[in-house]
């Protein structure tokens, strides 16, 4: 991150497909992006994680060939409001 901060703060900034990929954005459901990227299609899928929801989106990860989990190294021993339901 910062050794792109001078290129992001510059006033000609604009956001890479690289840059999009990194902002974090609060999300409720499922939201999805289609991009390209080096020649490949990616359809990115971003699920809220409620325990409650998971029957609803599971329908949506057929014929997927790749997962990734991310989570702020800050919350890595943060349990879910939902665990004990």
């Amino acid at each position: 991150l910062f050794r792109s901060l001078d290129r992001i703060m510059a006033d000609t900034y604009s956001p890479s497909d690289y840059d999009i990929l990194r902002v974090r954005q609060r999300t409720g459901g499922l939201s999805e992006i289609l991009f390209n990227f080096k020649g490949f299609e990616f359809r990115l899928c971003d699920v809220d994680g409620h325990c409650l929801v998971k029957k609803k989106w599971l329908q949506n990860f057929e014929n997927v060939s790749a997962i990734i989990f991310t989570v702020a190294l800050s919350s890595y021993d943060v349990k879910s409001k939902d665990h004990d339901k």
